[in-house]
């Protein structure tokens, strides 16, 4: 990938805080103290892990939620 392409991602700037641009773009349906875990979000840059194994050969289409998530994060400032 291109720098020009990377450096052309970025969230977006209408939201308060990523939790909310997440919650909006459908990529959290349900999560328990969304308070605690929105304020988190906000106040700290926190390292985030989520699991899969890229090289399975059951790996599809329904694990891109996952990434699309962490490159969010990741453009807000958070550490994969």
């Amino acid at each position: 990938m291109s720098a020009d392409i990377l450096n052309a991602q970025h969230n977006d700037d209408t939201f308060e805080n990523i939790w909310q641009e997440l919650k909006w773009r459908g990529l959290v349906h349900v999560s328990t103290e969304e308070e605690v875990l929105e304020k988190a979000l906000s106040d700290e840059k926190l390292t985030f892990y989520t699991g899969y194994d890229p090289t399975a050969a059951s790996l599809h289409l329904g694990h891109l939620v996952q990434l699309l998530v962490m490159r969010r994060l990741q453009l807000a400032g958070h550490y994969p």
